[in-house]
């Protein structure tokens, strides 16, 4: 992992004050090693913002809620019981608000650390009202 945060600097440094466009999102994307980016969907969660941007001010924590079926062995930092069944709720806690190039990396790990090499691709956070929550939970498609 230590290559893509090298890089993801000397991209962050190339970019600083600028609008994520596109194909430094595509750029990014090709480096993270457990998450594929969604031009839509980064773009949604970052509409303005540039790469140093904190688009989270609160934000506290970060989960990601997987199945065991694709989990499997990884050792969750907590589980929980829902309707559907067991969730294991993997989570990372940034010790100040991460960027926007730090946040989707810090997603990176945290999709690795899962284990779930089935849900790759990113598509957005769900979070309170007005950005002002201190969790995000990411929402993964396969």
């Amino acid at each position: 992992m230590e290559n893509t945060k090298e890089d993801s600097e000397q991209l962050l440094n190339e970019q600083v004050g600028c609008v994520m466009r596109p194909s430094e999102i595509r750029k990014l994307s090709g480096l993270l090693q457990h998450v594929d980016l969604s031009l839509t969907d980064v773009q949604e969660f970052s509409a303005g913002l540039g790469w140093s941007d904190v688009p989270f001010p609160n934000l506290k924590t970060v989960e990601y809620h997987g199945h065991r079926l694709w989990s499997g062995h990884m050792k969750p930092d907590r589980v929980e019981q829902y309707h559907s069944g067991e969730k294991l709720i993997f989570v990372e806690s940034p010790e100040n608000a991460p960027s926007c190039m730090e946040l989707l990396i810090l997603v990176d790990e945290l999709i690795g650390r899962s284990g779930d090499e089935h849900h790759r691709h990113f598509e957005g956070f769900r979070t309170g009202a007005n950005r002002q929550s201190d969790c995000l939970s990411l929402s993964m498609g396969s």
